[in-house]
């Protein structure tokens, strides 16, 4: 990137936005030193290697990623003071042969689905059995959104406050495999495109929030065996007590 300066606002593709505090030198050569997001901090960079990106097209380029993702309007980098890294996953899938699932029950089961706590429960297991353990899945409410379209699109969207790799970005594609197998039986060729980054976005009116579990399903063990119930009359053999050896 050319025509660095101090005070420009610039994007790093791993550390996300940030502003140029001092240049030293020209060219892919030059020494920079940005201030990015709290979480990361300052960071001195060559310029070649960095990949800096000026955020003076910042517009266009969301609207961009909007029209290709479906995403809600960008946040603006002016109001989010630390940097949030997105996964995207849209799936498409078509329905079996002589299947006639009716997509308006199915959006309702599957909105249903994703807000209560044994569908990320099974989430967990399935990531723990990857290796994997994503702290988004600590509180999932508002940072994923799952919006359904078509006959059958969907789209999820996961919110990370902090710095992860490409490699790490797999929560999305599990969240997705997990709605498959419990919701999707009626259809099959699923085709998947996905996307990392910090200029994406949660789809604001399709926020996953967790439901509070009623206080009649929650069953607490008991701590000992309850006594059993004998009828009136009957007669027992009593144990001995001690006294009595």
């Amino acid at each position: 990137m050319e025509n660095l300066r101090s005070g420009m606002r610039v994007v790093h593709p791993v550390f996300g936005a940030g502003v140029v505090r001092a240049v030293s030198g020209s060219g892919e050569t030059a020494r920079v030193t940005v201030d990015f997001a709290r979480k990361i901090g300052i960071k001195k960079l060559v310029a070649g290697p960095a990949k800096l990106r000026s955020m003076e097209n910042e517009t266009e380029e969301q609207e961009e990623a909007r029209l290709i993702w479906g995403a809600a309007k960008m946040p603006a980098q002016d109001q989010t003071p630390d940097t949030a890294w997105y996964e995207c996953l849209v799936a498409g899938c078509q329905p079996k042969p002589r299947r006639y699932p009716p997509k308006e029950k199915l959006y309702e089961v599957i909105r249903e689905g994703v807000t209560r706590h044994e569908f990320w429960t099974a989430i967990r297991d399935r990531m723990r059995n990857a290796g994997k353990a994503p702290k988004v899945l600590d509180h999932p409410s508002g940072n994923v959104s799952v919006s359904i379209s078509g006959l059958l699109n969907t789209r999820v969207v996961v919110r990370h406050d902090e710095l992860i790799q490409e490699c790490d970005a797999i929560l999305a594609r599990a969240i997705f495999e997990t709605i498959a197998s419990l919701y999707l039986g009626d259809f099959d060729t699923f085709t998947f495109k996905s996307a990392f980054g910090i200029e994406l976005a949660l789809d604001e009116k399709e926020l996953v929030v967790l439901r509070d579990e009623d206080l009649e399903n929650l069953h607490r063990a008991p701590r000992r065996k309850p006594l059993p119930v004998r009828a009136p009359g009957t007669i027992t053999n009593m144990p001995r007590r001690r006294d009595d050896y």
